[in-house]
């Protein structure tokens, strides 16, 4: 037996619930989410994929307009994540999402924080050897 809830109205009516908590609030990770790595004027990017770090179907529920911008120290890739949105109703904010992707201490909302990584980085060298290195001069007549 069933309960007449099987297939495609049993989805919806959990859609119109969802939908009813979040007051219809949703954001496109895809389209909220940047990247760059600092001290790289051109390295801005948008990630192909988020569903990684975010939900299966890439929507954040519960908030609108959402915009997030992480930047990423150059040498090790540790994030500095600023977030913010317009309107929200039960949003759970994206910082657990962004903890767990990122671990071990690697992401910090604090530019502060960021900002020493930078620095810090600024003087280490790559680990590694250098096995070859080559000058390019500017052919562009002046």
């Amino acid at each position: 037996m069933t309960n007449g809830l099987e297939g495609p109205q049993k989805k919806n009516t959990k859609s119109k619930r969802e939908e009813q908590h979040y007051n219809g609030l949703s954001s496109d990770s895809l389209a909220c989410t940047q990247f760059k790595v600092a001290k790289r004027p051109k390295s801005s990017f948008k990630p192909l994929y988020t569903h990684q770090i975010f939900t299966k179907d890439e929507q954040i529920k519960g908030v609108q307009d959402l915009q997030i911008n992480i930047s990423l120290t150059p040498l090790k890739l540790r994030a500095y994540a600023e977030i913010s949105w317009s309107r929200a109703k039960n949003f759970e904010g994206v910082d657990p999402m962004l903890k767990e992707h990122f671990k071990g201490g690697n992401i910090t909302f604090s530019k502060k924080t960021f900002n020493s990584w930078v620095k810090e980085e600024s003087s280490a060298t790559p680990p590694g050897d250098l096995v070859f290195s080559t000058t390019r001069q500017d052919t562009k007549s002046k």
